[in-house]
């Protein structure tokens, strides 16, 4: 009985955004659990499919789109090869920054913008972004992703400080990231 009303009530043409973006949610999490790279790969092609037809739901209704899929989908845009993909990233980063009044506002939205600056070649904008974020924010990611930033710029030696600066927070996601990268650069430097 409940599934039956689960499905006439997502089967409603002004839920579909919101059944997307449910969808979307769950591939979200998929993505940042499976095991083998290519289930991970399969779930983010489904995050963005589903963030994607969210977003076409959301306009096509004349709807306020919901900053945080404007973020998500953005942030999933500008991790893909596909250089109209991460193009695409930037716009949609541009559109969800626009809509705040401060970095403080809602920090992960400018290191969406700030990644998709990097991802789109935009380095330089990327690290001044970057520092005014962490100006007002303190976050292990924020600072692991400026990390690779200043790496890219040839700051090897203030990426490396960055990275010491992410690995102090104990609940770090991307701990291994950062250890491989500061190994890459320290190798570099050599």
């Amino acid at each position: 009985l409940f599934a039956a009303g689960r499905d006439r009530w997502f089967g409603l043409p002004h839920f579909e955004s919101l059944r997307c973006m449910h969808l979307a949610d769950l591939s979200q999490n998929r993505a940042t659990t499976s095991l083998t790279p290519e289930a991970r790969a399969s779930a983010r092609e489904n995050t963005i499919l589903h963030y994607e037809k969210a977003l076409e739901a959301f306009e096509n209704q004349d709807e306020q789109v919901p900053i945080h899929l404007l973020n998500n989908l953005s942030w999933y845009l500008a991790l893909e090869d596909d250089e109209a993909k991460v193009a695409r990233s930037l716009e949609l980063a541009e559109r969800a920054r626009d809509r705040l009044s401060s970095r403080s506002e809602n920090p992960q939205i400018y290191d969406t913008y700030s990644w998709a600056l990097y991802r789109n070649g935009r380095v330089e904008k990327a690290r001044r972004e970057y520092e005014e974020l962490l100006a007002v924010h303190e976050d292990p990611g924020f600072r692991f992703h400026f990390a690779r930033v200043l790496n890219e710029l040839g700051d090897h030696r203030r990426a490396l400080a960055e990275l010491e600066k992410a690995l102090d927070f104990p609940s770090f996601a991307d701990r291994q990231k950062a250890i491989l990268l500061r190994a890459q650069i320290q190798a570099a430097l050599r």
